[in-house]
């Protein structure tokens, strides 16, 4: 559930972080959720008589705030992230829970190694979650490289990364990056 507070000239504005002053409701970012969301906004309207729900501006501003969340997350994680291909991999032989980011434009071969990996710690038993984040020059940003393909972060760092990635695919948000890295665009 991500919250949304209205500010004083009735703009929905979201709170990813859940720390913004002032009354806030939230909405569910299910797939089934999202579906009556339009309706859902009405009843805001109907509690908060000066809101001016708009759901194409809302849901733009959601998008604009998980990816400024996911990329301050990322920066935090920086000192504790197992970054790269053979960071990763030696990480992959912890039992300690850990989460995976590989690079949407990441390598075949990478796909497949680090899949396998994540299938074997499956079947050990060991707690891995593997997930698709923005494009290698992106990920990179983050993590002070030119171009960085998979990422491993504890999971205490990651799970929010993971739950905001994936409310950006409900909301068909495929390329929320761009405006990403500092307001420069990346191809």
């Amino acid at each position: 559930m991500l919250r949304i507070v209205v500010d004083e000239k009735g703009e929905l504005w979201p709170d990813p972080l859940a720390q913004a002053p002032g009354r806030g409701a939230y909405l569910c970012l299910s797939p089934s959720c999202l579906s009556r969301t339009r309706k859902g906004l009405r009843a805001i309207r109907a509690k908060q008589p000066h809101a001016r729900p708009d759901w194409d501006a809302l849901c733009a501003r959601i998008v604009a705030a998980l990816a400024a969340a996911i990329e301050a997350r990322m920066r935090h994680a920086r000192p504790q992230a197992a970054i790269g291909r053979d960071a990763v991999m030696r990480r992959m032989w912890y039992p300690a829970p850990l989460i995976v980011v590989l690079a949407r434009d990441a390598g075949e071969a990478l796909v497949r190694q680090v899949g396998r990996a994540v299938e074997q710690r499956r079947a050990a038993g060991d707690p891995v979650e593997l997930v698709e984040g923005p494009p290698a020059d992106v990920l990179g940003a983050w993590f002070g490289r030119t171009r960085l393909a998979v990422v491993g972060l504890e999971s205490g760092l990651g799970a929010p990364i993971v739950r905001w990635l994936a409310w950006l695919a409900r909301l068909g948000a495929t390329e929320w990056w761009k405006k990403e890295t500092h307001g420069k665009e990346t191809a």
